[in-house]
């Protein structure tokens, strides 16, 4: 499905492929079709004045939803997940949209799933489908062609993606972490907070017993009282920076130091026993609307903590939480039977 890109020049040295723009001799990153090499392109293209979208095409539907006012008002952190499948979607940017049937929306799906895995190929799905309605809206398009595309289903005895935590691993974490993952695991455990979002935190979002966080995926304030958990882990920790979770030097993490440094924890707990594999800090939140659903807290409750904005995300821990206590109340019962 890869399209021809113009004014592209290729140059072979020491049995190496470098790409240049033929027009304006800048080098062009990467290998065709990625996203690197993508905007670059792109970029060289535009400087030019030339056009790089056909109107009736899919490339000309890219450009016509990135410029609304939809796209614009995505959260940063969605932003970038829309524009990695935009993206990929660039070098078929020429299909005209009368083309795009629910059998070529399939086989977009599928070469994305081989590609890039079924997370990525499941929310090409949802972008496309955003966008087609997108179209059908401002009349670029008459109909939605993956509507009755299904999404692809995790394979039996797959993982759970996100597992939530059990208390024991949320305890051992804790005591094998150093203060700034130790105080970034207990604001995913007991305030359900994201980790970008808990790299940023600062100490003024604390006051008065409660913490407030505008959520950069929602651009949404979150405002709840602090548990005592995690108010235990916050006192033992000293205020050496504005921002709360920081490393050995007093200075706040970058992600990937602190991706390294969770991965490194997690391998040697796992390695010793004292947490099963599949931990995740996003499991964090699942394990804090876990909780809330446990204790016997409502969708809309466990909504105002976590922040989310779908009933189906959280109903997935309620209706767990109450298939729990059914189980419980039946053998209740039935003991009680067994005992007259």
């Amino acid at each position: 499905m890869r399209q021809n890109l113009r004014n592209i020049h290729r140059v072979r040295r020491r049995g190496k492929l470098y790409y240049y723009h033929r027009k304006t001799k800048v080098r062009l990153p990467g290998d065709p079709g990625s996203t690197e090499f993508m905007r670059a392109w792109t970029a060289e293209e535009e400087s030019l004045g030339g056009p790089t979208t056909i109107e009736g095409t899919l490339g000309g539907l890219i450009a016509h939803y990135r410029a609304s006012d939809k796209f614009k008002m995505l959260a940063p952190r969605s932003r970038a997940d829309y524009q990695g499948v935009l993206d990929y979607l660039f070098p078929i940017r020429d299909t005209p949209l009368v083309r795009l049937s629910l059998l070529l929306v399939v086989k977009i799906r599928d070469k994305a799933n081989k590609a890039k895995g079924r997370t990525f190929a499941n929310k090409l799905l949802s972008v496309l489908s955003v966008m087609s309605n997108h179209g059908r809206l401002y009349g670029l398009m008459t109909e939605n062609p993956v509507e009755g595309v299904p999404h692809i289903q995790r394979p039996k005895g797959m993982p759970e993606a996100n597992r939530p935590w059990s208390d024991i691993e949320v305890a051992a974490f804790l005591k094998a972490s150093p203060p700034g993952v130790r105080t970034a695991v207990a604001l995913g455990a007991y305030a359900a907070i994201r980790e970008g979002d808990a790299l940023k935190l600062t100490w003024s979002a604390i006051r008065d017993g409660a913490i407030e966080v505008r959520q950069a995926k929602t651009g949404d304030v979150i405002w709840l009282p602090l548990r005592s958990e995690l108010i235990a882990v916050l006192d033992s920790i000293a205020k050496v920076s504005p921002q709360i979770v920081t490393g050995l030097r007093g200075k706040p993490y970058t992600g990937d130091g602190f991706r390294t440094m969770f991965q490194r924890i997690r391998a040697e707990l796992e390695a010793s026993g004292e947490v099963d594999p599949g931990l995740t800090f996003h499991g964090l939140r699942h394990t804090a609307a876990t909780n809330l659903a446990d204790a016997g807290c409502d969708d809309r409750d466990i909504m105002a903590v976590t922040g989310h904005k779908s009933l189906a995300m959280v109903q997935k821990y309620t209706s767990r939480a109450d298939r729990k206590r059914r189980a419980t109340s039946a053998i209740t019962r039935m003991n009680r039977e067994q005992e007259l």
